[in-house]
């Protein structure tokens, strides 16, 4: 789950673990603040926890981060980087490896292409390029990368949306499938589709981005 409280505070929480990145100043990098999910249950919502955490800076507020929690991974734009850290057993941190990562490292990216939104799922990972692609890493077993193959993959590789549509919004399911709302309007998903979470009709997986039958 993701949650843009303001122009001030992100939050993300899944998998027992919640995330808030929250801007120090003008020059100085957004923090992010961890903690468990059972300790953020005793606030009332999101949005009270967000609110105490800044009572907690002193410096002024200038933006957010973007950062994103997969099930036991994370990760984080920053500086027009993207970061990722924790699990890497099916390469979704984005650096070329399956080394676990205690703190942050700098994720792969196609040369010139900068990150503008992500999404953390269960061992993958999405990214929103600036060259308006979609990108996707990690697992792929259900074809939740969505680039025609079952491949893992350790680096981002280009989602295969219809031509001409860039993606406008991303977002990771848990259980291995992905969606990404087009340019032209439309809901799109791939990856695992056992219990019909993709919403096309069926419940066969597939490899590249189908329309969801809204």
């Amino acid at each position: 789950m993701f949650a843009r409280i303001s122009s001030r505070c992100s939050v993300a929480a899944v998998g027992g673990v919640v995330l808030a990145a929250i801007a120090t100043g003008s020059s100085a990098p957004p923090r992010v603040v961890q903690w468990s999910q059972a300790r953020a249950l005793a606030w009332r919502t999101f949005a009270s926890v967000c609110l105490a955490l800044l009572a907690l800076l002193v410096a002024g507020v200038s933006h957010a981060a973007t950062i994103a929690a997969g099930s036991s991974h994370t990760l984080e734009i920053r500086g027009g980087k993207l970061y990722a850290w924790g699990n890497n057993g099916n390469g979704q941190l984005g650096d070329g490896s399956t080394t676990q990562r205690r703190s942050p490292v700098q994720a792969g990216s196609p040369a010139g292409v900068t990150p503008t939104a992500v999404a953390a799922g269960n061992g993958h990972s999405l990214a929103i390029g600036s060259d308006g692609k979609l990108y996707a890493w990690g697992r792929n077993t259900e074809g939740q990368l969505g680039d025609g193959s079952t491949t893992q993959r350790l680096s981002p590789v280009q989602v295969s949306l219809p031509a001409g549509v860039t993606p406008t919004g991303v977002a990771a399911g848990s259980n291995n499938y992905s969606l990404a709302i087009g340019s032209d309007g439309k809901l799109y998903a791939w990856g695992n589709n056992s219990s019909g979470q993709l919403g096309d009709g069926s419940t066969t997986p597939r490899l590249s981005p189908v329309q969801v039958g809204l």
